[in-house]
């Protein structure tokens, strides 16, 4: 909980200072968040997790919008952090959305902005998105991944 109270202390100041110089500070602002959401979900407060790295993907939308090459791997972590928070908290429709986005980020290529050849970050969770898919059929519920949040 001190934790928690401190990275929230982090966010209010980051959000000042982003608000006065987002060229500065919004990069800042939007890992503030993430690491409020993980320390959120450490402490059961799930849907307060979800609402901060719902705004941490947000923030990165804009700055990989303005330059892809520079925040798009930060932008699809933030998308697969969300996709496995929902995941957890059994909303599997977002959760898939979240990691087709991700999926489909990594797809771009020199041709677009990206390479992916240098991406830190790979999720264990794309076979999600077939799973959830075939929630349809016969022995869905016993298919469902199991995943671990660290």
């Amino acid at each position: 909980e001190a934790a928690l109270e401190a990275e929230k202390e982090a966010e209010k100041i980051m959000f000042v200072l982003a608000e006065k110089d987002p060229e500065k500070y919004e990069v800042a602002l939007a890992e503030t968040y993430q690491k409020l959401a993980a320390i959120t979900w450490r402490c059961d407060r799930h849907e307060e997790a979800v609402d901060c790295i719902r705004k941490a993907v947000g923030i990165r939308t804009s700055l990989t919008d303005r330059r892809p090459e520079t925040f798009l791997p930060e932008l699809r972590e933030s998308h697969r952090v969300l996709a496995t928070y929902l995941h957890h908290l059994g909303r599997h429709d977002e959760a898939v959305e979240s990691e087709r986005i991700a999926e489909a980020e990594e797809e771009i290529t020199e041709e677009g902005v990206w390479d992916d050849s240098n991406f830190r970050f790979a999720s264990p969770y794309g076979r999600l998105i077939q799973l959830v898919d075939a929630r349809s059929s016969p022995g869905y519920a016993s298919r469902q991944p199991i995943l671990m949040l660290a």
